[in-house]
């Protein structure tokens, strides 16, 4: 008997040792960075402060920066993370945390796996986007559990990325978990899936059956998006347009504008819609009144020519305590510049009153209404480099950019501004100090240094772009990046990245390297 228990004993260690080595090889295996692994890395994905959960604010991290430097190699270890649950002691973490005061003093707090598991499907998103070439058709299982999560900004990152990848690689089984996401129980799920179906063609016929099940769905939402895939994939213009002109009276702003504009993007096939769209054009919304006129500007040119937005309204429009509504008056002054002369003395008014938010696009209205406004703009400027928002300090060095030397007096902000702890700061400041004409070997070099660094591919792929586009504008005294644009334009992992590369190497007065992207 006990020779039998020592055998098992035995068996049993056996065992153990060679799970241990087994999970040993794997981890020797696991891509690396910095001396950490990926999964340490995914580990230190959430943001970790309450602030932030849910606001949508998308900070740049060590943790995403070393994701985007692994590259592809991270993408199965963020599927599982996104997908991994929570465990009984994490559960109990957190409510004795939040129950405790002293615990709040003396420990940070619990990390939630919901927390981690969307920072995951963002970094996979992320890559995914940022990767052309790859293919990504393994991981879709992984994006189809997470689409069925409850929690909305996971299911809808999940269910972007399936989209990106039935378009971009033709996966037939993206698109399935597209049309399954159409029974979904959620009606943003069904919406959304909808949506993205409607990126289809006729080669998606299977699609059809269940996106006209949608057609008499409960949700205006959904039926919306339905009716335009129905019209793309079975060119079903009468069943698709009859829905969108139903949907032209729903409850919302929201989907009676998106109705209208569904019906933009079928065109003239969709003249059955003209009588409605003339009468959605009273809507007192006004998203709702532009998305119909532009409709029928786009069904029937001749009859509805698209009227210019009118100055006064904006006018009125600017002194919105809206943030949003502020800022797309801005944008709107700006667009037509020339009709907006008279908008000037409101627009200096509100640089004058400082704006909480947006005061950039305030200023970049001005400057392309009348850039002799320079000498109000550029101060309101200044000030607002110091604003707490990094999209804010970022748009007003790219105002000041563009207004060029005649903002010489923010240079010393702009300098402070490169060693701001936002990598978007710090580039657009770099930036806007070589346009604005910067005196100073030592800050020209730490300006080209930055521009540099945000070339690399550790940076999200926009970033790169900016960083090629804003050292061909700076010229021959961007000479120190002439290595690291050769590379980009030689070896880049991105056909437009590589293009504007060798743009930026011929403005510096560098040849680009032969198989390089020509600048046409």
């Amino acid at each position: 008997m006990k020779g039998r228990h020592k055998k098992a004993v035995l068996v049993l260690s056996g065992i153990v040792a060679v799970v241990w080595l087994l999970s040993t090889l794997s981890r020797g295996r696991e891509p690396m960075y910095q001396g950490k692994t990926v999964r340490q890395w995914i580990e230190e994905l959430p943001p970790g402060h309450p602030f932030f959960l849910g606001t949508g604010i998308n900070r740049d991290t060590p943790a995403k920066q070393a994701l985007r430097s692994i590259g592809t190699d991270a993408v199965p270890y963020l599927a599982r993370a996104m997908n991994r649950r929570d465990s009984i002691m994490v559960d109990l973490s957190l409510k004795l945390w939040y129950r405790w005061p002293w615990l709040q003093r003396h420990l940070t707090r619990p990390v939630p796996r919901i927390e981690l598991r969307r920072e995951a499907a963002r970094a996979l998103q992320e890559i995914v986007s940022t990767h052309p070439k790859a293919s990504f058709g393994n991981i879709v299982p992984a994006l189809a559990r997470a689409m069925r999560e409850p929690d909305s900004n996971l299911w809808m990152t999940a269910l972007a990325t399936v989209g990106m990848i039935a378009v971009r690689e033709h996966n037939q089984e993206a698109w399935r978990a597209l049309i399954a996401a159409l029974d979904s129980p959620d009606d943003g799920v069904r919406s959304h899936a909808a949506w993205k179906l409607s990126d289809g063609d006729q080669t998606l016929s299977v699609a059809l059956p269940a996106l006209r099940r949608r057609l008499s769905d409960r949700s205006d939402a959904v039926r919306i998006n339905a009716a335009l895939a129905v019209y793309r994939i079975g060119h079903q213009t009468n069943e698709a347009v009859a829905v969108l002109i139903s949907a032209l009276a729903a409850k919302t702003p929201t989907d009676r504008g998106n109705a209208a504009f569904q019906l933009s993007l079928i065109g003239p096939a969709a003249k059955a819609a003209i009588p409605a769209l003339e009468q959605t054009v009273k809507d007192p919304d006004l998203y709702v009144q532009n998305q119909a006129t532009a409709a029928l500007n786009k069904i029937h040119p001749g009859r509805h020519k698209e009227e210019k937005p009118n100055w006064q309204a904006l006018v009125e429009q600017l002194k919105s305590p809206d943030q949003n509504t502020r800022c797309s008056a801005a944008f709107g002054l700006k667009e037509i510049a020339a009709e907006a002369l008279p908008a000037i003395p409101a627009l200096v008014e509100a640089l004058r009153t400082r704006s909480v938010d947006n005061l950039w696009a305030v200023g970049q209205a001005l400057w392309t209404i009348d850039p002799q406004q320079a000498a109000v703009i550029v101060p309101a400027m200044d000030n607002h480099l110091a604003d707490p928002n990094a999209a804010n300090r970022h748009m007003a060095a790219l105002v000041l950019a563009k207004i060029g030397s005649e903002a010489r007096q923010t240079l010393p902000t702009l300098h402070s501004g490169m060693t701001d702890s936002s990598l978007w700061v710090r580039q657009y400041c770099a930036y806007a100090w070589l346009r604005v004409g910067g005196q100073g070997e030592a800050t020209r070099r730490q300006a080209v240094e930055i521009l540099v660094d945000c070339l690399q591919a550790k940076c999200h792929i926009q970033d790169r772009k900016n960083s090629a586009r804003f050292l061909g504008e700076a010229g021959s005294i961007a000479k120190e990046a002439v290595p690291a644009l050769r590379d980009v334009a030689r070896h880049g992992d991105d056909e437009e990245l590589a293009k504007l590369a060798a743009e930026a190497l011929s403005k510096i007065g560098s040849a680009a390297p032969d198989g390089a992207a020509k600048p046409e």
